[in-house]
C-alpha cells in the first residue's frame, strides 16, 4: 500500500518514530481495514507472532511507516517483513516493491519477503529466516541514529528507567 506522505496526523507521541512523525489519517483508516480483513496467510504468521510468543519481540501488523502499510514490523529491530502472493510476480508490482524495498533500507530496516507458499510449504524454514534477522546486530546508514541514542524512548519510560 502507498500513498504519498502528508502533513496530517499527530504521530505516535513520546519515543515514537521520528522518521515517521506525520500520517495522513487515511493511512489509519486503510490499516485497521487490513487488520479486520487480514488473508489466510497473514492469519498463519500473526498468530506466530503476536503477543511477543516470537523470541519475545513486539510486533505490528498492518503497520504504517512513512508513505507505506507493511504487513509485519518489528520497530525494536527495525525488521519489516511482508508476505508477498501472486500478485507480486507482475513487473510492475516488482518495481513498486524494490522502491518499498530500498526506502526502508535507507531508514535502517531490513526487509524479509516471503511467498505465501513459503509460509505453507516451509513454516519452520521462515521463522528460521525471521529467528536470524532478529539476532542480527542492528544496520544503521552512516549518521542514522536510533531512538534510544537520541535519549528517546529508553529513557523516557514510563517508569523513569532505562528499558
Amino acid at each position: 500500500m502507498c500513498c504519498s506522505p502528508s502533513p496530517w496526523g499527530e504521530g505516535r507521541g513520546e519515543g515514537s518514530h521520528s522518521e515517521f512523525m506525520m500520517i495522513h489519517p487515511s493511512f489509519i483508516l486503510i490499516s485497521r481495514d487490513l487488520r479486520k480483513n487480514q488473508t489466510p496467510h497473514e492469519k498463519k504468521l500473526w498468530r506466530l507472532l503476536r503477543n511477543r510468543r516470537f523470541q519475545g519481540f513486539k510486533f505490528h501488523r498492518q503497520f504504517v511507516l512513512g508513505p507505506y502499510i507493511v504487513d509485519f514490523c518489528c520497530y525494536e529491530k527495525r525488521l519489516v517483513i511482508e508476505l508477498d502472493g501472486g500478485g507480486h510476480n507482475d513487473p510492475a508490482q516488482e518495481n513498486d516493491d524494490h522502491q518499498r524495498d530500498a526506502y526502508f533500507r535507507e531508514k535502517g530496516y531490513t526487509v524479509l519477503r516471503f511467498w505465501n507458499h513459503e509460509l505453507d510449504k516451509n513454516e519452520a524454514g521462515v521463522l528460521d529466516k525471521i529467528f536470524q534477522q532478529l539476532h542480527t546486530p542492528l544496520f544503521r546508514p552512516q549518521g542514522h541514529l536510533l531512538p534510544e541514542e537520541k535519549g528517546g524512548y529508553f529513557t523516557h519510560g514510563k517508569t523513569g528507567r532505562a528499558k
